[in-house]
């Protein structure tokens, strides 16, 4: 495997959790926190709030596995 030398990261919130005045229930450890790496800086998301993002290639730690799993 090749090296990977540009990374960032940022969280993802379900919209669909929301508080009754319509307000996003967020806290500083809300959400998902995703990293990304890639060769290239200029490939690296810089996404915004309210922006979509799509990710391929994910690898989920087993902790965040369990988490979702229980739950439910």
């Amino acid at each position: 495997m090749a090296p990977l030398d540009w990374s960032t990261s940022f969280s993802v919130l379900d919209p669909s959790v929301l508080d009754s005045f319509g307000g996003v229930l967020y806290t500083s450890s809300a959400g998902i926190k995703i990293n990304c790496f890639m060769r290239l800086e200029q490939l690296l998301p810089n996404p915004k709030q309210g922006d979509v993002v799509l990710l391929r290639q994910v690898k989920v730690p087993c902790a965040v596995i369990r988490l979702v799993k229980s739950s439910c």
